[in-house]
């Protein structure tokens, strides 16, 4: 990292704290800290696909257009992960992680009753409760964070800042775009206009501080304006892992990949949702990557608001399902196993063999992250972050403690 990089880096989080910037430096120069990355698949994953249960014989009679081969079938197989479970093809990145014992699978997890709503079903997962409760307009990372009294801002790599990093602790957005860039000169008359105008000011600096942090990060892998040919997608992932390996940069990351909803047309080893899963593992590799040393501080969970159908649809699709899986990877992770009870595809799926039931709470999976890897006391968790959650006596054992 540069002096220019490192003071960008400062910067950003001088001015979404407010600190000194002594006091700040002094605070946050640690290079050993708990990260944590959210990746919300928002559209209903189809985790049967992703990781299929190749070992329950109701598998191979449930779907046909949709169905992947079991493993050592053809050249493109899933790739086998315990003799039962298999790691789709797209996603065949991610299994040096499962092998190395830094990537977890949890089946068969979601929601305890069913509800097939995308977006009542994605606020639960961002706000940390059931909307049956009431709407909360804060998000449980937010809240997490907030207990932890974690002095860095959140970002978020969207547009916007996402429910789930919302509430008191500060958050920001950050992310690269394909247009192109305005002029310095553009920028002086809008800072300009903005000056006479606290509140106004304070954001368009932000603006600009977000601008030099993106310019930063792009020019410390060695890309130029103009030049970079990867996906958006996939140069906003290392911008941010880079941005979170800096001793001043953030804790807490936030980031969604869409386009999951699969009712038609979805494909099995290959098609539309092969090609979604391959730019996922290519978001999961480049964080791990990018992260460097860091990924042995971070924590990276992987969730979608609910699976697909067992069964396919007439249209060579699935629809909304129930029980999901979730990917939990990083350093501190008691990887290379499939966590969760399996119920059966056939005595456990209910609702006339129509779905996959849900066996592990997500939000106890969230929990014991907090808990054993953010290091937040049950206490806390379970009046606080999570108020509808009971608090495993153990969990599943996801993280290394």
């Amino acid at each position: 990292m540069n002096r220019r990089e490192l003071l960008i880096l400062s910067g950003f989080s001088l001015m979404s704290t407010g600190l000194p910037f002594r006091a700040q430096a002094e605070a946050t120069a640690s290079p050993r800290r708990r990260r944590l990355v959210t990746v919300l698949l928002r559209g209903g994953m189809d985790g049967l696909c992703a990781v299929t249960p190749y070992g329950d014989p109701a598998m191979a009679e449930a779907r046909t257009t949709v169905a992947v081969p079991r493993p050592g079938e053809s050249p493109n197989a899933p790739l086998d992960l315990d003799g039962f479970f298999s790691l789709h093809p797209s996603l065949s990145p991610l299994k040096r992680r499962f092998d190395e014992g830094q990537l977890a699978i949890v089946h068969a997890v979601g929601r305890p009753r069913y509800n097939g709503s995308h977006f009542s079903v994605q606020d639960e997962m961002e706000v940390g409760m059931s909307m049956e409760m009431g709407f909360r307009s804060d998000g449980w990372v937010n809240r997490a964070w907030s207990a932890l009294e974690g002095d860095r801002p959140i970002v978020a790599v969207r547009g916007s800042v996402p429910l789930i990093a919302r509430g008191s602790a500060p958050a920001v957005t950050l992310a690269k775009s394909s247009l192109p860039d305005i002029s310095e000169e553009d920028y002086s008359r809008v800072a300009y206009l903005y000056r006479n105008n606290a509140q106004l000011e304070d954001a368009f600096q932000r603006a600009q501080l977000a601008r030099e942090l993106a310019k930063s990060s792009a020019a410390s892998f060695g890309a130029k304006a103009g030049t970079e040919r990867r996906p958006i997608y996939v140069q906003n992932t290392e911008m941010v892992a880079r941005m979170m390996r800096s001793p001043f940069g953030p804790s807490i990351c936030c980031l969604e990949v869409g386009s999951w909803d699969s009712h038609s047309g979805q494909g099995g080893v290959a098609g539309k949702f092969a090609g979604q899963l391959s730019g996922l593992g290519q978001v999961l590799e480049t964080l791990a990557t990018a992260l460097g040393p860091a990924l042995e501080d971070t924590v990276i969970v992987v969730f979608s608001e609910f699976g697909r159908t067992v069964l396919e649809n007439g249209s060579k699709g699935t629809d909304h399902g129930w029980g999901g899986v979730f990917f939990v990877m990083g350093g501190p992770v008691n990887g290379g196993k499939v966590y969760g009870e399996w119920p059966g595809l056939v005595a456990a799926a209910t609702f006339a063999k129509k779905y996959l039931e849900v066996t592990t709470d997500r939000f106890e999976v969230f929990a014991e992250i907090v808990r054993d890897h953010m290091g937040l006391d049950e206490a806390r968790i379970a009046d606080f972050v999570f108020p509808q959650t009971r608090m495993p006596s153990r969990g599943l054992g996801l993280i290394r403690t």
